[in-house]
């Protein structure tokens, strides 16, 4: 007997109970693939997951350059750390601001990616609190703070190995209306 897909709406994905055993199995379609996971997370999580992976393998080259690790993606929240590297800074040793504003930029299109909407950063502005120096293990935690039909506006804190605020960065992004991730044909 087939087994019937139903969409879980604007996550972009679809449902599949399995119901001899109980599992939901998530697929995702994203152009010329189809990831499919049993979980027990919810669907909104589900798509952050396929989110990250799909970002992972789009944004690698960059994440690579950086350094930048995603340690965590979930509906509307991106944790992501950095190490700053001696070549980025400068000759008194501190940490060019760019550097530090591209992790910070990295987390809040993360976070706004992080629902399955194509997002781009309309605005974002930075203000540093204490510069950042070589070795540094720099976290940067952002969250969408709200959104509507058109905007997304996120915050990023960015903190040291010590805690101490580095940086604290919004952005307002612009909703292209688009899914990242293309749900799967019935």
């Amino acid at each position: 007997m087939p087994l019937a897909w139903r969409n879980i709406g604007q996550a972009g994905g679809f449902v599949q109970q399995v119901a001899s055993r109980g599992h939901t199995v998530y697929c995702t379609r994203i152009p010329k693939h189809v990831y499919c996971t049993v979980s027990a997370t919810s669907p909104e999580q589900h798509i952050a997951d396929q989110v990250k992976q799909h970002l992972d393998r789009a944004d690698g080259a960059l994440l690579a350059e950086f350094g930048i690790s995603v340690r965590e993606l979930r509906p509307g929240f991106a944790e992501l750390s950095m190490e700053v590297a001696a070549r980025w800074t400068n000759s008194v040793g501190l940490c060019h601001g760019g550097i530090v504003f591209t992790l910070a930029d990295t987390a809040l299109i993360y976070a706004m990616l992080s629902r399955n909407e194509i997002c781009v950063t309309l605005n974002a502005n930075i203000s540093f609190a204490r510069p950042a120096r070589g070795g540094d293990s720099l976290l940067a935690q952002a969250r969408l703070l709200s959104g509507t039909r058109n905007t997304a506006l996120a915050e990023v804190s960015i903190t040291n190995q010590h805690g101490d605020l580095v940086a604290h960065a919004q952005a307002t992004g612009f909703k292209q209306r688009d899914q990242l991730l293309l749900p799967t044909p019935s």
